[in-house]
């Protein structure tokens, strides 16, 4: 790619080298090939994000690769909520090269994730309950505060509601959904803080959505709140 910030490099993109490699086992495969699109946004995002900053130029960047990426490597929507869930995580990896917040970078994770994975046969609840899992899984590994994170991602999915025709309340149960989901695989006292950082009736259904891990992870923290 070119190291020439904004969005002309974009056009130029490679994207068939995120394509499948002839490797054993399809998750085998995906796994190479998600991982790409990890470090593709986040290459992205940096680039963007260089210079004049804008909000809306950063989001573009974003939804350009995971378009490109989306038609070149994962026609299959079966893939659509790991697609946007590596991607959203890759954004969230933009914050060590560029001076986003991790509220920021959230937000244009959503907007740009969203967009460029509107695609026929798309369900942009499973785009939506993905990217929930890559901010919160992103935002853990760069030690970013994942609240916030969450926090500005939830804004964002209510504004682009119209859009997938759903609610505003809709949508932020389906990234809220993926959020708890990605915050319980970190453990009880993870999943307690991002339930607390969402709305009470989106934290609820949510949960709800968990079904028994859900239930299981509630009890746990709450154990350890009384243990304290």
């Amino acid at each position: 790619m070119s190291t020439t910030p904004g969005l002309s490099f974009l056009t130029q993109f490679p994207f068939g080298y995120l394509r499948r490699v002839p490797l054993p086992g399809i998750d085998v495969a995906l796994g190479v090939t998600t991982h790409q699109l990890a470090e593709a946004v986040r290459l992205a995002i940096v680039g963007a994000a260089r210079g004049r900053r804008s909000s809306a130029r950063i989001a573009k960047a974003l939804e350009v690769v995971v378009n490109g990426a989306w038609r070149s490597a994962y026609p299959d929507s079966i893939h659509s909520a790991e697609v946007a869930q590596h991607a959203a995580r890759g954004a969230m990896h933009a914050a060590d090269e560029t001076e986003l917040s991790e509220g920021q970078l959230a937000r244009q994770a959503v907007l740009g994730v969203v967009r460029g994975m509107r695609q026929p046969g798309v369900d942009p609840r499973d785009v939506l309950r993905g990217v929930g899992q890559g901010i919160v899984q992103g935002a853990s590994e760069t030690e970013a505060d994942v609240t916030q994170a969450v926090g500005a991602a939830l804004k964002a999915a209510v504004q682009e509601a119209t859009q997938a025709d759903m609610s505003g309340e809709e949508a932020a149960v389906h990234l809220a959904r993926g959020a708890m989901e990605a915050a319980m695989s970190l453990g009880p006292a993870e999943a307690a803080e991002v339930e607390a950082s969402l709305p009470e009736e989106v934290a609820e259904k949510a949960v709800a959505m968990t079904g028994d891990e859900g239930a299981d992870c509630r009890r746990a923290s709450d154990e350890a709140t009384g243990a304290e």
